[in-house]
């Protein structure tokens, strides 16, 4: 069956034989291409030059300034704190805790090193330095933060109040 199929194969390939060319085939097709790039480069040359005759539209000198004269704002920007007063008060509050603790905790030192009723600021400084080296170290960091957080507060207030 596969012969068969083959010899006809063979028989139609004869039939119809070769494709033959002119002689000049391939110059022609080689001349077509090179006036199709002329007559494209002919239009890119009177594209460019129609374009470059054409004047470029600019706007008046203030217009930017008469446009945004006419627009108005039409609500005022209203300033919120970034802490709210309630937060001011509980950190208020942390920081009259921990000088309480530390004047109310026991002293560090030994009674022959400090008298009991002394005034004196340095060995008030000393004891209320000793007890501030006792809080975990968390506190301070929060201590940090809530300063980074005040001083930013004050730079967005006094920027908003400005603008």
């Amino acid at each position: 069956m596969e012969n068969e199929q083959e010899e006809i194969f063979r028989k139609l390939i004869q039939k119809a034989g070769l494709e033959k060319t002119h002689a000049d085939f391939t110059s022609e097709v080689m001349k077509n291409i090179q006036i199709e790039t002329e007559l494209e480069f002919a239009r890119e040359a009177r594209l460019k030059m129609i374009i470059s005759d054409i004047e470029q539209d600019s706007a008046p000198p203030l217009f930017q300034k008469n446009v945004m004269a006419q627009i108005t704002l039409t609500k005022k920007l209203e300033v919120e704190p970034i802490i709210s007063r309630k937060v001011w008060y509980l950190v208020g509050a942390a920081a009259v805790l921990i000088f309480i603790f530390c004047f109310v905790s026991p002293s560090g030192g030994t009674p022959e090193n400090i008298p009991y009723f002394s005034t004196s600021l340095k060995v008030v400084v000393s004891d209320f330095s000793g007890k501030i080296g006792v809080l975990p170290i968390i506190y301070p960091a929060v201590i940090f933060a809530l300063a980074l957080l005040i001083m930013g507060d004050y730079l967005f207030r006094s920027k908003m109040a400005g603008s």
